[in-house]
């Protein structure tokens, strides 16, 4: 920051210590200050950003302590400081005490994981849909999308996951936006109403998250950004131009109450919500 320059890693088949694949899917900072790396094809690196050590965890079929599997979607921290590591094979659980990992929900492709305030776990898959999950790994209820309940997932394909301020907990899919009552197990839909411009843009549903304001935002497949106030239940539409139709990937926190948006056409953008100027990270 002080300089505005990188620093750039990469795989360099010539040396075991460089990153193992190019292929970046997530990042993860620990408590160390270490940084985890999830790749699309090569497990997950870590980085020690002070010495520049890199250390691998892979897949190995031959091996039950390894990774789960190679392609790696989702790296949580949760509050006792394991990292859990969602793969196209399964959870695993990397435990800090031990510095061993252990393989959760061998059977799913999980896209999501979160803990919300009471430390339950849940986990978001890509086929089989929304898993709640104690701290021992032992499943605490699975919600499915079934077509003669209108209060049911919308749809198993889980690409989001979100719990509020207030403690709600949302749900992004490839069917809409879902709210769950967890008095009752029942599910509100949000979904895109080409009638209603007040509805979600695209019911692809992509990415969400929270600001300082309250104000949750909605990343869709192919409909730019919705945004949700709680403060009015209003949840207003925004696709400009240079969105085009690409996916929103992620939203963080910039200077000045902005917001940065990353799409795969745009790249990274910091938007005013006041003033809707987009500023591209060149």
């Amino acid at each position: 920051r002080r300089t505005d320059s990188f620093t750039s890693y990469r795989h360099d088949p010539s040396k075991l210590s460089s990153l193992a694949s190019d292929k970046v899917r997530t990042v993860l900072i620990d408590a160390r200050g270490y940084v985890w790396i999830g790749t699309f094809d090569a497990g997950v690196d870590v980085l020690d950003p002070t010495s520049g050590r890199i250390d691998h965890l892979r897949h190995d079929p031959d091996d039950p302590a390894s990774l789960a599997g190679p392609r790696v979607f989702a790296l949580t921290l949760d509050r006792a400081g394991d990292v859990w590591i969602g793969t196209d094979k399964g959870l695993a659980r990397w435990r800090s005490g031990t510095r061993t990992l252990e393989s959760v929900l061998g059977d799913k492709e999980v896209s999501r994981v979160l803990e919300d305030r009471s430390g339950t776990l849940w986990i978001g898959t890509f086929y089989t849909g929304l898993v709640r999950m104690d701290r021992d790994g032992q499943i605490v209820q699975t919600f499915r999308n079934d077509p003669h309940n209108t209060a049911s997932l919308g749809s198993d394909d889980v690409r989001a996951l979100l719990e509020d301020e207030s403690g709600r907990l949302w749900v992004g899919t490839a069917d809409g936006l879902a709210l769950l009552d967890r008095s009752t197990g029942d599910f509100s839909h949000y979904r895109h109403d080409a009638d209603d411009g007040a509805s979600l843009r695209d019911s692809f549903v992509m990415s969400l998250y929270q600001d300082r304001d309250g104000l949750v935002w909605v990343g869709t497949r192919t409909g730019g950004v919705s945004r949700w106030n709680p403060r009015s239940w209003e949840l207003g539409g925004h696709r400009p131009a240079w969105l085009e139709n690409s996916p929103v990937t992620a939203f963080a926190d910039a200077p000045d109450n902005h917001v940065w948006i990353a799409s795969v056409a745009a790249g990274l953008v910091r938007f005013d919500a006041a003033t809707g100027v987009a500023a591209p990270l060149d």
